[in-house]
């Protein structure tokens, strides 16, 4: 099957990086000059680069990485290392997202003697181009892999239109709605007619940033998806986080999800909740 979205190579390309340079203002000595000041862009990654005037046209990186870890003893012996990232690239009108979730666990049990190996990741691949200032234009790909639901394989390749409400600092809000192809593949042990197929697929996502002050942030997003040929058939993935700024680059952060399969396989639940503390390190060039 021909991938729809593949032109990711392509705007990459245009998303490009050449240099950004910023002339020195000459002063009444020639031998001094003003050090060239970066003008303060708050949350750009969270807005249209159509809010701007004059387009800011210099490259922008901003990266964010949680962190956490977690120790078991007694009746379960082990760890569980859980991370999250994110890194948006900025020329122009065209952004660049790249998001993940990496969760890896092994402990024993020592009531059954027996050693379990989680793990749970995903990888969101998001190319943005701002139409106007409050709607822009997604191509994206997915792909995730849960050995606690049997997943193997996942992938999504979708597009779509989506818009911006914000009243800066304070909050902002973006709601996408879009539609594209699925392509799964769960482990052996699950029944043969649901191991693998292929979806047609819509999509509804939203994410919204609320500023408590200089100290706190509150952050939500939420991802629910349906296969067209079956409205019954769809899930949902709920986020809810909260920042406690240390310093300008770390906070402290505590993370809530919460995912729900509307019409998981027989032998599995339909709702899976997770509780997470760590800390994030932000970096912005």
């Amino acid at each position: 099957m021909t991938k729809p979205l593949l032109i990711f190579i392509g705007l990459i390309i245009l998303v490009g990086a050449p240099a950004a340079l910023i002339a020195q203002e000459s002063t009444s000595q020639p031998e001094q000059t003003a050090a060239p000041q970066k003008e303060d862009l708050g949350m750009w990654w969270n807005r249209s680069s159509l809010t701007y005037s004059p387009l800011v046209k210099r490259f922008l990186v901003h990266t964010e990485i949680t962190y956490s870890y977690t120790h078991y003893t007694g009746n379960l012996d082990g760890y569980c290392h859980d991370g999250e990232f994110m890194a948006a690239l900025r020329k122009c009108r065209f952004t660049y997202y790249l998001t993940g979730e990496l969760s890896a666990s092994k402990y024993m049990v020592y009531v059954i003697q027996s050693t379990q190996k989680l793990e749970k990741n995903t990888f969101d691949n998001v190319i943005r181009y701002d139409l106007f200032k409050h709607f822009y234009l997604d191509f994206g790909h997915r792909w995730e892999r849960e050995t606690e639901r049997l997943l193997v394989n996942r992938y999504d390749y979708y597009g779509g239109i989506g818009g911006y409400i914000d009243k800066r600092p304070i909050w902002n809000v973006s709601l996408f709605l879009g539609g594209g192809q699925e392509e799964i593949e769960y482990d052996k042990m699950v029944p043969q007619h649901v191991r693998t197929d292929d979806y047609q697929v819509g999509f509804v996502i939203q994410n919204a940033t609320l500023n408590l002050g200089p100290v706190v942030t509150l952050r939500d997003r939420i991802v629910f998806r349906t296969h067209l040929e079956d409205f019954d058939n769809y899930d949902i993935a709920l986020k809810a986080m909260i920042s406690f700024w240390i310093t300008q680059y770390a906070s402290l952060s505590y993370r809530w999800e919460k995912d729900h399969y509307n019409k998981a396989f027989p032998i599995a639940r339909k709702s899976d909740e997770q509780h997470v503390w760590g800390i994030t390190l932000n970096l912005d060039l």
